[in-house]
């Protein structure tokens, strides 16, 4: 064992955490849920249609949250003591996959893990305006693509690439936080 209390001992563990975690995605994926929200000291929650709305009955404690916090992260654990959060991304099975933001809160470790698409949309498929199809003919210049959580920024940016990609011989930059 190591001395650094910061460093994950994964024979240790039981990843029974993830166990019910992944119990709480698979209903989320079923719902048609877009965030699953994992507070130490709170309900586990998930955003459907746009509503949080609570996913369990059962407080999910404080070393609860530390123990699944070590069950992902594993080797980057010591990651999320150094900067207080760590993204990631957490492949569920061949369909579906999870961002995932890990941080600290006053109660102690919470998870926000949000649906990522396998199948990359088109402008087509979102029936977005012609106007977002004219950004992607642009030769020069800087797209900014704002809004809240949930409206749609991942995913619009996701099918003007594709629109690229498919259409143009480009280099493309592109700046997400989180990456």
């Amino acid at each position: 064992m190591s001395d650094n209390k910061n460093e994950v001992d994964i024979s240790q563990l039981t990843f029974e955490q993830i166990k019910k975690i992944r119990a709480y995605l698979k209903k989320l994926i079923d719902n048609g849920g877009s965030d699953l929200h994992v507070k130490s000291n709170g309900v586990i929650r998930a955003r459907i249609n746009g509503t949080i709305v609570p996913f369990s009955g059962s407080i999910f404690s404080y070393d609860d949250a530390m123990t699944l916090s070590k069950e992902i992260l594993r080797c980057r654990y010591s990651e999320l003591v150094e900067y207080k959060e760590v993204d990631l991304v957490y492949q569920f099975d061949e369909r579906n996959r999870f961002r995932v933001n890990i941080f600290f809160q006053t109660d102690g470790p919470s998870f926000v893990f949000r649906v990522i698409p396998m199948t990359i949309p088109s402008i087509d498929d979102m029936k977005y305006p012609e106007t977002v199809r004219t950004f992607t003919k642009e030769s020069r210049g800087l797209v900014l693509v704002t809004g809240t959580t949930g409206s749609g920024k991942s995913t619009t940016l996701a099918a003007m690439i594709h629109e690229i990609n498919t259409t143009q011989k480009k280099h493309i930059i592109t700046i997400e936080d989180p990456i």
